[in-house]
């Protein structure tokens, strides 16, 4: 359910920074904040204690620049969310519920069992650890001691 919630968000939200973008592309007014601008006027905004004086074309090509970026990033933001969280939530109401038992053909083997199933003909798991071999068997002729060492 969250993820239908999250991708449904997404896909708002990207068209809207869309939709945002074409509607403040530049070939009407400029606008410095909220103040509409014309040739020959500066716009100076303060962010962080700094503050920033821009002309008439430096505020036009800014107000140009970031409704391309938001033309590009709405629609991203909005196939990304929709492949990520809408995605696995539709492929996983296709896939089927359990698996189809299929007669073998004859001169072929079975299919294999599906999976965690426990047939009759395999053992069942052994004790872990596995307990200790017997002792080992007494070396076969007689024992010679090595000679002195060095060699002579």
């Amino acid at each position: 359910m969250r993820n239908w919630l999250y991708g449904v968000l997404g896909l708002v939200l990207g068209i809207g920074l869309f939709i945002g973008g074409v509607s403040s592309l530049p070939g009407g007014t400029v606008k410095c904040g909220e103040r509409v601008m014309s040739p020959g006027d500066s716009c100076t905004t303060i962010r962080k204690g700094r503050a920033t004086d821009r002309s008439y074309d430096e505020q036009k090509s800014k107000d140009g620049r970031e409704a391309v970026i938001m033309m590009i990033v709405g629609p991203l933001l909005a196939i990304g969310c929709g492949v990520v969280f809408l995605g696995p939530a539709i492929v996983r109401g296709r896939k089927s519920k359990g698996y189809a038992v299929i007669p073998a053909a004859p001169g072929y083997a079975a299919p294999p069992p599906p999976p965690n199933a426990r047939p009759a003909d395999i053992p069942p798991p052994q004790p872990y650890p596995p307990s200790a071999p017997g002792p080992y068997p007494p070396p076969s002729g007689p024992y010679a001691p090595p000679g002195s060492y060095p060699p002579a």
